[in-house]
Parts: structure tokens; C-alpha cells; sequence
């Protein structure tokens, strides 16, 4: 007969999952509730989309610096420290962004983004050391139906704050949420009767890690897979504003695009459903292909025009498809003694498709029209398909 297992290890088991899909929704309505006004607070601030351009890409290379030694920051003050400083990161953020002082945007944007890269290195982890293989897709669909919710709420509302009540609202909203994630962090971390234990894996400096995790095919595969899904979503959340705009519409449809975007992740239990039929391989080489399609329509149809929203939403179906699975490969494959190595090297995505984005929207705006960087999204798109094809028939 076996033994029974102690109480809080099987509250553990079933509670695990919903705690960290509840912390990764306050988070991202802290998040949200900005993404989509930064933008538009660039745009005022520096009058063109090439500034902006510029702006963003010097954000994310101040963001790549400090992502890059997460697992040095992580071994020095310990992760619970490490995300508290990370979101603490955003609050600072989102005042200078209030302040809307054009010489501190490229540190807002900075910031910005390296809370969202911390938080979601140290998600990912404990994602790996408390979640079985075989549950991770179901945990990743559960996780994406509540930032579903959080990214649904978060967008409008932070454009009718901005509109209606005061510029500054929505970026106080943010750091008094900013402040929610971190509470109830702590909460989980610290209670009597813990959600979260204390973490397994021991931090290691990526540095050192960088050459190991690019002669690994699969590791190679998996961060293609994720790069190029947010370069897509990274021209959503900064052009797809400005494009609103450009149309001719009013600013209130910008919140209602991003947060109808979001909509879509309440069909994370469709997508489950699919990907248990189909593969993981099936969905995320459709999700790039709707991707692939959606921009290439947007080129093709050049100047800003209100029917480009509903390309922008088509590419948007692949990408929040792509969204629910993406993550599955790496988790699955990368191996368990180099978790937090690994995953530190894979979460540097974030900061490379933040630079990789408007650093190609400003070489293109050189040369040619801006509607020729939807090409390049969409050919993107395609090689990530022609990556995808050599995951392992395995994966599901």
C-alpha cells in the first residue's frame, strides 16, 4: 500500500496552476492597461513614427542589457527579490510615461520592458519546477483564458482613462496594479500555507550559456517559434495604434481593437482541444500562416483604411493561437538540470523582437514606403513555418 501523501503537497498539485494564472492576469492588466497608450505618448512627444521607431529600439537594448543577467541577479538577491524589483520596474515606468517627458522615453520604454522580461522568466520557471510535462499545455491554455480577461479590461480601459478622465490616470492605475502583482506575489510566496515552495532550480550566469542553447535544434526551433510571433505583436501593440490613427479613426477604437484582440484568448480551450487532435507542430504552423496572410493583405493594401483592422485581427487569430502553445516546445524539450540557464537565454525574445521590430520598420521607412514592413513580417512568418517543421513529430 502506498503512503499518503502529506495535505499541502496535494493542494499544491491542484492549486498551483490557478495561482499563477491569477498572479500572470494582474500583471497583465498592470500592463495592458498602458501597452497601447506608449504609442501614442511617443508619437505626441516625438512627432513621427521613425522617432518612435528609434525610441523603441534603444528601450529595448537598455531592457536586453539587464535580461541577459537575470540569472546573476537571480543568484545574487534570490528570485522572489528579482521579481519584485522587476515589477517594481514598471511602476517606475509607467510615471515617466506620465510625464510624457520625451528624453526619458527611451528608460520608460526600458523599463517597461524589463518587467514584463523578468516576470515572464520567472513565471516560466516556476511554470517548469511545479508543473508535470504532461500538464503544461492544459496549465498554458488555463493561464491564457485569464490574461484573456486581463487584456480584455485592461487596453479600453486605459484609453478612456487617458480620454475622459486625466492623461495621467491610466498610468497611476498601472503602478496601483503593478503594486496588486507584487502583494499577492508575496502572498503566495510567504503565507503559512504556501501555494508556491521555494524554487528548485539554482540561477547560472547565461552568459556562459548562449552558445550551448544555440547548438541545440530544438531550443533553436522553439525560440524562432516565439521571436517571430512577437515581432508580430510588438507591430500590433506600437503600429497598431498609430495605424487607427492614420485611418481616420477616433481614439476609443484603438482600446477596442487591442482589448478585442485579447478577446480571442477565451478561445484557449478551442485551441487546446486542437492542439490535442492536431499536434503542436499543426497549430503554431497555422497560426504563423494567418500571421503570413494577415500582413501581406496589409501591404497590399498600402495606405491606412479602417477594413486594415480586420487584416491586423486576422494575423492577430494566429498569433493569440501561437500564444497558447508557443511556450510548449521549449518547456517540453529543454532539459531540466539547464532550466534556468535556458530559459533566462529564451526569454531574451522580448527584448530582441522589441529591437527587431522598429529597427526594421526604420531601415524600411529609408528606403521605401512603411506598408513594405508588413512584407518582411510576413516573411518572417514563413520561415518560422519552415522551422516548425523540424520540432519532433512527438510533440503534442
Amino acid at each position: 500500500m502506498l503512503p499518503r501523501r502529506p495535505i499541502y503537497i496535494r493542494q499544491l498539485d491542484r492549486e498551483i496552476g490557478a495561482s499563477l494564472a491569477r498572479l500572470s492576469a494582474i500583471e497583465g492588466l498592470a500592463r495592458s492597461t498602458i501597452i497601447g497608450l506608449i504609442p501614442l505618448v511617443a508619437l505626441e512627444a516625438l512627432g513621427d513614427k521613425e522617432q518612435v521607431s528609434i525610441t523603441y529600439t534603444v528601450g529595448a537594448l537598455l531592457a536586453m542589457l539587464v535580461t541577459l543577467n537575470v540569472g546573476t541577479i537571480e543568484r545574487v538577491i534570490t528570485r522572489k527579490w528579482t521579481v519584485t524589483m522587476g515589477v517594481g520596474s514598471l511602476i517606475v515606468a509607467a510615471g515617466i510615461f506620465a510625464e510624457g517627458r520625451s528624453s526619458l522615453l527611451p528608460i520608460g520604454i526600458g523599463l517597461q520592458a524589463i518587467a514584463s522580461s523578468i516576470f515572464s522568466v520567472a513565471l516560466s520557471l516556476y511554470i517548469m519546477d511545479f508543473i508535470a510535462k504532461r500538464e503544461i499545455t492544459r496549465n498554458e491554455s488555463r493561464r491564457m483564458v485569464w490574461n484573456g480577461a486581463a487584456w480584455l479590461i485592461g487596453p479600453s480601459l486605459g484609453i478612456w482613462l487617458w480620454t475622459n478622465v486625466d492623461p495621467r490616470a491610466p498610468f497611476v492605475l498601472s503602478m496601483w496594479l503593478s503594486a496588486m502583482t507584487i502583494a499577492y506575489f508575496w502572498y503566495l510566496r510567504l503565507s503559512d500555507y504556501p501555494v508556491l515552495s521555494p524554487a528548485k532550480s539554482e540561477a547560472s550566469n547565461p552568459l556562459r550559456t548562449i552558445p550551448r542553447f544555440f547548438k541545440q535544434k530544438n531550443l533553436r526551433i522553439s525560440y524562432v517559434i516565439i521571436l517571430v510571433r512577437a515581432v508580430y505583436w510588438v507591430a500590433v501593440f506600437v503600429y497598431g495604434p498609430i495605424y487607427v490613427l492614420e485611418a481616420g479613426l477616433p481614439n476609443w477604437v484603438s482600446g477596442a481593437f487591442l482589448s478585442g484582440i485579447a478577446a480571442m484568448l477565451f478561445f484557449s480551450p478551442v485551441v487546446l482541444r486542437a492542439t490535442t487532435r492536431f499536434g503542436v507542430r499543426a497549430i503554431v504552423t497555422a497560426g504563423f500562416g494567418f500571421i503570413a496572410t494577415g500582413c501581406a493583405a496589409l501591404a497590399l493594401l498600402g495606405e491606412p483604411k479602417p477594413i486594415g483592422l480586420a487584416f491586423w485581427v486576422f494575423g492577430a487569430i494566429g498569433a493569440i493561437a501561437i500564444d497558447i502553445v508557443g511556450n510548449v516546445p521549449f518547456m517540453r524539450l529543454v532539459k531540466p538540470r539547464e532550466r534556468v540557464p535556458m530559459t533566462t537565454v529564451f526569454s531574451t525574445w522580448r527584448q530582441v523582437s522589441a529591437l527587431l521590430a522598429p529597427t526594421i520598420a526604420f531601415l524600411v521607412l529609408l528606403v521605401m514606403p512603411f506598408r513594405f514592413f508588413y512584407f518582411v513580417v510576413a516573411g518572417l512568418a514563413l520561415v518560422a513555418i519552415t522551422a516548425t517543421s523540424y520540432l519532433p513529430k512527438r510533440l503534442q
